[in-house]
């Protein structure tokens, strides 16, 4: 079987294991099934946008990302459910990704934009909204637009300096969080020959 045989057939085999999927989405999203969504939405970035995120495939990837957003309400809007929220956060990271690589730098800034603005409406850590705003400034100076993103880089001297240090996140809540960590023990006191605790406190 040829190169070229074989990729059509796995993008068609691609193409309905999504459209199966993005049949489930829907259905939880009408039915409010978070869980279920989350599900759906997961097997579909495995599917259609992580294997696609190398030279060549970046527009499919991107594409990909677009449709499946496409499908998940936005922030406010009827039937949004708060538990997609990083989701969509990830989606929109991974097509300005995929868009600036593919060569559309305006799509890549609407993503980031709007995921710039998910993260200050929930008040995300500082260090989070600071790469993304990085991210933003990069394409811009991409794109020709050097005094723009001059502003941005900027700005997150600013924000660093002006608002309160919040930790990082952990992994995000849902399928793939695994265990807290671990708190580190107290390490033992290593006592003299012959000395007791009461002795040496």
């Amino acid at each position: 079987m040829s190169t070229l045989t074989a990729d059509a057939l796995r993008h068609a085999r691609e193409g309905a294991s999504v459209y199966r999927q993005l049949r489930e989405l829907r259905r939880a999203l009408r039915a409010g099934n978070t869980l279920d969504a989350l599900t759906a939405a997961a097997r579909i970035h495995a599917i259609a946008v992580r294997p696609n995120m190398r030279p060549g495939d970046w527009a499919r990837a991107q594409a990909a990302c677009e449709r499946l957003l496409a499908c998940i309400p936005d922030l406010h809007a009827q039937g949004y459910q708060p538990g997609l929220r990083r989701v969509v956060e990830c989606l929109h990271t991974d097509a300005a990704r995929a868009a600036r690589e593919a060569g559309d730098l305006e799509q890549a800034k609407l993503h980031l934009i709007t995921r710039l603005g998910s993260l200050r409406d929930r008040h995300a850590p500082v260090a989070q909204q600071a790469r993304a705003l990085i991210d933003l400034a990069h394409v811009y100076i991409a794109a020709g637009e050097s005094f723009t993103g001059g502003r941005m880089l900027a700005d997150v001297g600013l924000l660093l300096t002006t608002e309160d240090p919040q930790p990082e996140e952990g992994a995000m809540p849902g399928l793939l969080a695994g265990p807290p960590p671990a708190r580190p023990e107290p390490a033992a006191r290593c006592l003299p020959a012959g000395a007791t605790a009461a002795a040496t406190g």
